[in-house]
């Protein structure tokens, strides 16, 4: 690095898509839009980090303009636009076989339906998605939501016979999701070293979610924030002085956090992409 280039800080954003850049009920995303156009003309990466497959994305990211990269089934795989999505550019942990053997050999202890058993109509019902894209939905590489049927106390024997396979439970907004032993903040770090040597940089990072399983990309980010659900309440996490609980809901509270962190995004006469800098606040 030259000595300018050794102080220059480059912004990076990681983002929950459910209840935090799309609606909870409707998914609609209007509130952020412009912010998200101010984002782009910048060069400020705003990076998908979702439970949804790369599959549910395509048509999505075409809706949104989203060109940068993206990270889906709860941190199992990343994928960079201009590839294929059926070829991530990194995965993370074990694929969808893997997970199925282990579920089917613990089907007769307890209780839970998943997406594998689950018609496209019944994840139409339980995501509020429209059928086409539920089926989407189904097509999971390497991981699976289940909806838990059974008990709390039966929970603790499943984690633990989740963990003798090798696999995590994780407990989302909507549903239960099985995947291997990696979460949201896994491709955060090897997808932060990529920028921060692409750019010659240090690399900050604001981060945004609502909900349990977004909890290791909020804790792994310098900043933080909780959007407001109207499902749940937050998830509790102490100790984290970089982590803040938005005022407004969804893409509401989405929109209000990053007008309050970004207050500064400043650009020389080269192409943003190579020269922006930040100041933010916090």
């Amino acid at each position: 690095m030259t000595e300018n280039q050794s102080h220059q800080r480059r912004l990076l954003i990681y983002t929950d898509l459910d209840g935090t850049l799309l609606d909870h009920d409707s998914y609609d995303t209007s509130a952020t839009a412009a912010l998200r156009q101010n984002l782009k003309a910048l060069g400020v990466p705003v990076v998908w980090n979702t439970s949804k497959t790369a599959a549910e994305l395509e048509a999505l990211r075409v809706a949104l303009d989203h060109t940068d990269p993206y990270i889906v089934e709860n941190g199992a795989a990343l994928y960079f636009p201009d590839e294929s999505t059926q070829q991530p550019k990194q995965t993370f942990g074990p694929g969808h076989d893997h997970i199925m053997n282990c579920l089917e050999g613990v089907k007769g202890r307890f209780r839970f339906k998943g997406f594998h058993d689950m018609t496209t109509a019944e994840v139409a019902a339980a995501t509020g998605l429209a059928e086409p894209d539920a089926a989407l939905a189904k097509q999971r590489q390497f991981s699976e939501p289940l909806t838990w049927q059974d008990s709390p106390a039966a929970m603790s024997d499943f984690l633990a016979a989740m963990a003798d396979c090798g696999l995590t439970v994780l407990r989302g907004g909507r549903f239960v999701h099985i995947l291997g032993n990696f979460n949201k903040a896994t491709p955060m770090r090897w997808l932060n070293d990529y920028y921060a040597n692409r750019w010659n940089a240090i690399v900050e990072t604001i981060a945004l979610g609502d909900s349990q399983n977004d909890i290791a990309m909020l804790q792994a980010a310098d900043r933080a924030y909780l959007i407001r659900s109207p499902a749940h309440v937050p998830p509790q996490i102490n100790g984290q002085a970089n982590i803040r609980i938005a005022k407004g809901y969804g893409p509401n509270g989405w929109a209000e956090a990053i007008s309050s962190e970004v207050h500064t995004l400043v650009t020389n006469d080269e192409s943003p992409d190579e020269t922006l800098t930040t100041s933010t606040q916090g």
